[in-house]
């Protein structure tokens, strides 16, 4: 897999891939458990139903802010995963309190699990053999904190976590050994400069992706991947660019 993650998302505005797509559903996930139910966006158009059909399922940062201006940067992944006739899913942290997905990992794992395993994964028809995700800094604590080894099962594509991803605390070693043997390539990327001295981004984000990377490695994850473009900060990644190199 050949990663371009050097170019910033906002430095390539107007691309094919920031196509505008009709036919984006949000819409109000009602769960039938103790936890919140939560917004999501789900992108469809230029897939084919009629064919086994994927999912991307990308995990905003802090904030929310790629989810709340879903033209900045979801367009441009729904396109890429179109192309690979895969829908995006793109939810919105049920953690109302403090906008993250890391703050209360595993409540927002087993939401997400029961969102998609329950709901969006049956209606849509989705191959459980080709589920990806992406998380982007807190997204991607989630994804290595937690639902990689909580939800193997959903993870069968394979994960990308931008802009972090550190190691699992306290893991139980049957998960572990379970989630290797389920989990599709895993791969983490983050920019050199993403160390934690911007005071705009004071997560040490780089020493996160080589920690992660390390411990699953150590832990018999066979497929283990790492970019990390010389120079690059938090903000600078180019996520349609990595989506669409995992994908190929």
């Amino acid at each position: 897999m050949a990663l371009t993650p050097c170019v910033a998302e906002a430095a390539t505005p107007g691309t094919a891939l920031s196509s505008s797509l009709s036919d984006v559903k949000q819409r109000n996930y009602a769960q039938q458990t103790q936890h919140n139910f939560g917004d999501v966006r789900v992108y469809t158009e230029g897939v084919d139903f009629s064919r086994p059909v994927g999912a991307v399922i990308r995990l905003h940062g802090d904030g929310a802010y790629e989810y709340h201006n879903p033209g900045y940067l979801l367009e441009g992944l729904a396109a890429v995963a179109a192309a690979e006739n895969k829908i995006l899913i793109a939810p919105l942290t049920p953690d109302s309190a403090t906008t993250t997905w890391w703050k209360n990992s595993a409540s927002n794992a087993d939401w997400l699990a029961e969102l998609l395993e329950q709901q969006i994964l049956p209606e849509y028809g989705i191959d459980r053999s080709d589920i990806w995700w992406m998380g982007y800094s807190g997204g991607a604590e989630l994804l290595a904190h937690e639902l990689i080894l909580s939800e193997p099962q959903l993870v069968s594509g394979g994960a990308l976590m931008l802009g972090g991803g550190g190691r699992p605390w306290g893991a139980d070693p049957a998960a572990i050994a379970a989630a290797a043997e389920q989990v599709g390539p895993l791969t983490w990327v983050s920019g050199t400069a993403d160390d934690g001295t911007d005071p705009q981004a004071p997560f040490n984000a780089y020493g996160a992706a080589q920690e992660g990377a390390a411990w699953y490695r150590a832990q018999g994850f066979g497929a283990v991947e790492e970019s990390y473009p010389q120079g690059v900060d938090h903000f600078g990644l180019n996520s349609t660019a990595i989506l669409q190199a995992a994908l190929d």
